[in-house]
């Protein structure tokens, strides 16, 4: 019966005109599920008001069905059976943003993995975070570099040069193991807890920061990430770097800029771009504010992959000799600049001879006083 009122212009009461016996979403008395909707919309014009709460479209300047009039057959549902409802109003989440999310998600989770797997190979280490030290004198000398860094950095002075030591004439400490970078990023850290926290916490996150830099470097070239996993669990839970993490810490962070270096040179190959450069000479940068010997080490692999590449001779997809040679530039400019302070110090240091033991200083034994 609801079929049929709706076929004449005045049946129901509702004034709208719908063509009669052509609806194909109808077969005999039952309604196809699967193609209402579809027929429903071949058979709206242009210009169609939208539906309200309750209500069916009509055609512009025709009043709209009132809400509750029955637009289909008793017990025929609009939409397919199963079909999730989705809310009035509230848009779908973007496809890409939830990519994102769980690709953080799995990268957050195989980074904690690490530092666990760093805390278990350098245990009891994480013990001594409530104020111990290892019995060594690197150990005082690293405690004193993170004190120093972060007094200078809050009185605006330099931090690499003191009189505290070799007082009162003072020294310079462009050659000393004392890691500006680390102690800066960790200079709140040594105001809350004490610089001894801050060279424990260091040792203890070590091998873990080691074992992911290592991963993304190993993701470049390997096929499945358990392989890349691996290959950064070799690399930062080794003996030697788990050694060097407990008694020389900055050998142990300035190897941190190794894999970073290899990632970063083998994408400006892959990828070149000033964007890419840039962060090539940033890691390399980083890398002399942490631990001269390391960055010499970084630079040496840095070129060790470079340079075939800019001596290539241009082919498809491969830009030409000099834009390659302009994307190396753009690369030590940014490397220079990050590490301008230290590259000042050291040369002022140098410069005072400071760099260098005269041949005729003497050293005091219990033999008695020694030519060097």
């Amino acid at each position: 019966m609801d079929r049929e009122g709706r076929s004449q212009p005045a049946g129901g009461g509702t004034g709208t005109a719908d063509p009669v016996d052509t609806d194909p979403a109808y077969a005999g008395d039952r309604a196809d599920v699967e193609t209402l909707p579809l027929a429903r919309l071949a058979q709206t014009p242009p210009g169609t008001i939208p539906v309200s709460a309750g209500g069916r479209p009509s055609q512009a300047g025709v009043a709209p069905t009132p809400a509750g009039a029955p637009s289909t057959p008793a017990g025929a549902p609009l939409t397919p059976a199963g079909a999730p409802s989705i809310p009035a109003g509230a848009p779908p989440a973007p496809v890409g943003r939830r990519l994102v999310s769980s690709h953080l998600a799995r990268q957050l989770g195989l980074f904690t993995c690490y530092l666990a797997a760093g805390i278990a190979v350098t245990w009891p280490r994480v013990t001594y975070l409530a104020g111990a030290l290892p019995s060594t004198r690197d150990a005082a000398a690293y405690v004193w570099g993170f004190w120093w860094v972060a007094r200078q950095v809050t009185h605006l002075g330099d931090p690499w040069a003191t009189t505290f030591l070799a007082a009162p004439v003072g020294t310079q400490l462009a050659y000393h193991t004392l890691m500006p970078l680390p102690g800066l990023l960790m200079t709140p850290v040594t105001f809350l807890f004490g610089p001894s926290a801050s060279y424990n916490l260091l040792s203890i996150a070590c091998p873990g920061l080691l074992c992911y830099a290592m991963y993304r470097p190993a993701r470049l070239w390997l096929p499945t990430g358990f392989g890349a996993i691996a290959a950064g669990a070799f690399f930062g839970l080794s003996s030697n770097l788990a050694w060097r993490s407990w008694y020389q810490v900055n050998l142990a962070l300035g190897a941190l800029f190794l894999p970073l270096t290899l990632a970063a040179a083998v994408r400006l190959r892959r990828t070149p771009g000033r964007r890419q450069a840039a962060v090539l000479g940033l890691v390399l940068g980083a890398a002399l504010l942490t631990d001269q010997e390391s960055s010499v080490l970084a630079a040496v692999l840095a070129g060790l992959i470079l340079i075939p590449w800019l001596v290539r001779p241009p082919g498809p997809g491969r830009p030409s000799q000099p834009a390659r040679l302009r994307l190396a530039a753009v690369c030590a400019a940014v490397a220079a600049l990050v590490a301008s302070p230290q590259i000042i110090a050291m040369t002022w240091q140098t410069a005072n001879g400071g760099a260098w033991t005269r041949p005729t200083s003497c050293s005091t034994t219990t033999a008695g006083p020694v030519l060097a």
